[in-house]
Order: structure tokens, then C-alpha cells, then sequence
């Protein structure tokens, strides 16, 4: 999109804006200004095009993921996604990975007024499962993300991915390099 615009936007903004919603970077982050409510809703709308067009070139589903879905479901626990990408980024997601059996509730940056770190979307996740926020644990590779749960009065695990540290996501009440590191024990370790 920067290209097509003629506009700089480095991966290290790109990172800087991790969890938090398209508009939301298109408002505080993007390079040109004082953009229009139209403008906004177009820039954003494209960007997640061209998202949705790489994703379908090359789908980087993350190594331990499916089997981590997998193992919590078949131990009983309810699973939520809460995401600050668009609603069409999400079930492009779950169906490219075939979630839908693992999943209870999903919520997207199009079901909610803030993204994150407002703890809005965590807190309406909660609310669809049915579970009390305490009782929940949210995995989480972004900085946003980890101050959204902490407000919403949940444990978080730092998951270290690409383009954050330990150092950065160290708010987090447990990080991981891998998914295969989760347990469920340590999983339950972090509610008790």
C-alpha cells in the first residue's frame, strides 16, 4: 500500500503497530496526515486486501499451532480467538487452518470500538465463552496484546515471534520461543 501511495512505511512501524487495528495505525502511525474519514476506511480496506492476497500466496501458519488447538480441545477447555484484524482476516484464518471444531467464540477489530491494549477485545471473548476473565489465559506475541490482558484481568503468555524480544514481551506472566513449549500443566499452573 505504501508503495502504491508513494509512501514510506518501515517494518519497524509495521511492528510497532502489532495488535492494534489497521484504522488505529492508519490514524496515529501512517505517514500521511490528516487523513479523511473516507481516506482512512480506503487505505484500510485496501491494506487488508493486499494482506488477504499474500496469505492466499503463502499461508505462514505458525509451527505448533494446530496441534497447541488440538490438545486444548481435547482436554476440555474452551477456546477464543481475539484478534484486532479485520473480521475477513479472521475467518480467512480459521478456515485456511480448519479451526472451526476448536473454536467457541472468535472476536475481530470489526466487533469492537477500541483495539488493542484496551482490554475490549479480551473482555468480550470472556464474555462469549461464558468465562469469568480470571479464568482465562490469553497467548500473545505482541506488546499491545499483553497489557490488554493484564487490563482485563487475565494471565498472559508471551509468545517471542518474529519481531519482538523476550526483553519486550517480558510483562508477559510467561513467555515461549515455541508453541510446542505449552502444556497443559503449565497452562494450568498459570490459573491456579
Amino acid at each position: 500500500l505504501g508503495e502504491e501511495l508513494n509512501v514510506v512505511f518501515t517494518e519497524e512501524q509495521f511492528v510497532k503497530g502489532f495488535g492494534r487495528t489497521s484504522r488505529e495505525v492508519l490514524v496515529d502511525d501512517w505517514p500521511e496526515k490528516n487523513l479523511s474519514e473516507q481516506q482512512i476506511e480506503e487505505r484500510d480496506h485496501k491494506k487488508e486486501e493486499y494482506f488477504r492476497q499474500l496469505l492466499e500466496q503463502e499461508f505462514p501458519s505458525m509451527d505448533g499451532a494446530l496441534e497447541l488447538f488440538q490438545k486444548l480441545f481435547e482436554e476440555g477447555f474452551q477456546i477464543g480467538i481475539g484478534s484486532s484484524g479485520p473480521s475477513e482476516n479472521v475467518r480467512f484464518t480459521i478456515e485456511k487452518m480448519n479451526l472451526e471444531k476448536y473454536l467457541t467464540a472468535y472476536v475481530t477489530g470489526s466487533d469492537v470500538t477500541f483495539g488493542k491494549p484496551d482490554p475490549e477485545i479480551f473482555n468480550t471473548v470472556a464474555k462469549k465463552l461464558g468465562i469469568a476473565n480470571r479464568n482465562c489465559i490469553v497467548i500473545e506475541d505482541a506488546v499491545a496484546g499483553i497489557k490488554a490482558a493484564h487490563a482485563a484481568g487475565m494471565k498472559c503468555i508471551g509468545f517471542v515471534s518474529s519481531g519482538h524480544t523476550h526483553e519486550e514481551l517480558s510483562e508477559a506472566d510467561l513467555l515461549i520461543d515455541s508453541l510446542h513449549e505449552l502444556t497443559v500443566d503449565k497452562i494450568d499452573h498459570l490459573l491456579q
